[in-house]
């Protein structure tokens, strides 16, 4: 915890003029969420690095995320002591493995999240600091997935990733929550085979997909 303490007010520091800062990567997803200890330490070191914003700057955001459509960990975190630490929810609801379109869900699932926070006794302001989908992109009948899992994931064509981008930005701040992140700027890799490396408003190789022209726009308007 010294170390983390260390390590905090090195980055606060570094950056006297942010204010927000976002904690952990997904750290409900995978087995460690539901151990334990897990809670426990989580609110020793985010008491930690909370002592450290403030020690820094007292107006210092703390944000804790939740990935997927698993509003029920909404409920454990605000629950939980670490929750006290924390100034906004941040949210990562990608909906795999169909992507369905965001009018079928979204508005459900943020009521769902709010309705775990009230009955913890405490409402944070949501902010989704990533989301998107992965697009077919130009081999439209190749296998898309995790061949390590032999698991489809079926992508979505050009138009389908357009409507995607603008549906879920005007469906989630119309339902209050306050900032949208997409991810990803550039596909990660040109593997045909692998759905992570097709996130991105532009290709592996920087050409533009229809989608970025439609967020450009969206921004401007």
């Amino acid at each position: 915890l010294a170390r983390l303490k260390k390590r905090a007010r090195d980055y606060f520091a570094a950056d006297p003029g942010t204010i927000y800062w976002e904690t952990g990567i997904e750290e409900n997803l995978g087995g460690r969420f539901k151990r334990p200890y897990y809670l426990a330490n989580l609110a020793a070191k985010s008491d930690t690095v909370r002592a450290a914003a403030d020690d820094a700057n007292p107006d210092i955001k703390l944000i804790f995320q939740i990935a997927n459509i698993r509003y029920r960990d909404v409920g454990v975190f605000m629950r939980s002591a670490a929750a006290k630490n924390y100034d906004i929810l941040s949210l990562h609801p990608y909906n795999w493995p169909d992507f369905p379109p965001p009018e079928e869900w979204l508005t459900n699932y943020l009521d769902r999240a709010r309705s775990e926070m009230k009955q913890s006794g405490r409402v944070l302001p949501i902010w989704v600091t990533e989301i998107g989908a992965p697009h077919r992109g130009n081999c439209p009948d190749c296998f898309f997935g995790y061949p390590k899992d032999n698991k489809s994931v079926p992508g979505l064509s050009d138009q389908e990733m357009i409507a995607y981008l603008i549906k879920f930005q005007v469906i989630a701040v119309h339902d209050g929550v306050e900032k949208v992140f997409w991810y990803n700027y550039k596909d990660r890799g040109p593997d045909r085979e692998f759905a992570e490396d097709h996130f991105g408003l532009i290709d592996y190789w920087g050409y533009p997909k229809p989608a970025y022209l439609a967020y450009v726009h969206m921004n401007r308007s």
